[in-house]
């Protein structure tokens, strides 16, 4: 995957998703991190989170029914497991939002979902277009986004977004809970979404990726 020619294949409109990709996560990432801005930054993260969704629905190209449907199906899929999580402690462990991340449903935000839908669909849309075979793709996808999560974690816990309940720390139930979710919607996709790659995904991926890293570097 050569970075470079991606990068100077992009359309307009995807170079301006790609500046304000770019900036709105940097600026993210040292805002979370200065005494004289955290809880400001905290307080909008749900922006951020927003935008980039909104940014990789805007740059694709195949506006498909199956590309909304999966979008759909990931954000119900992922806000129920959490609703049912929260609920009852037995699907990721025992743990409750914070107020931070913005308007909630049954006590789960919902950009919460949206974050399921941008993970599934970006993971998926790259693995599509470069493995052959879905089912390694979706085993893929799935794996990298429990591994984004271990990420998501740590930057939970240090900015008070959500809160375990026993020791403060995910228990090992979260991860599985994770990969066999992320592995459901990435099957959903492989088999019935578009394969066309959204070059988009590659520079958020990357971009969050290093996000995560920077937040936990600073802590």
């Amino acid at each position: 995957m050569n970075v470079t020619s991606i990068l100077g294949e992009m359309s307009k409109r995807e170079k301006v998703a790609a500046v304000v990709l770019v900036i709105s996560h940097a600026v993210g990432a040292v805002g979370l991190n200065l005494d004289i801005s955290r809880a400001l930054f905290e307080s909008i993260s749900v922006v951020n989170l927003l935008l980039s969704f909104v940014l990789i629905v805007w740059t694709e190209q195949v506006k498909s029914r199956t590309f909304f449907i999966f979008l759909a199906v990931a954000f119900s899929a992922g806000l129920m497991a959490e609703i049912i999580g929260v609920k009852t402690g037995a699907i990721f462990g025992s743990y409750a939002y914070t107020n931070v991340l913005g308007p909630a449903i049954f006590g789960v935000p919902l950009i919460i979902g949206i974050n399921w839908a941008a993970l599934a669909y970006a993971f998926n849309n790259i693995s599509a277009a470069y493995i052959e075979r879905q089912w390694i793709a979706a085993i893929i996808s799935a794996a990298m986004m429990t591994a984004t999560d271990v990420l998501l974690e740590q930057l939970a816990i240090k900015h008070h977004f959500w809160i375990w309940l026993k020791d403060g720390n995910p228990p090992p139930e979260n991860f599985i809970a994770w990969f066999g979710i992320s592995l459901v919607l990435s099957f959903c996709y492989q088999y019935l979404a578009t394969k066309r790659l959204n070059r988009i995904n590659i520079l958020y991926l990357f971009c969050l990726i290093i996000f995560l890293i920077a937040d936990f570097c600073l802590a």
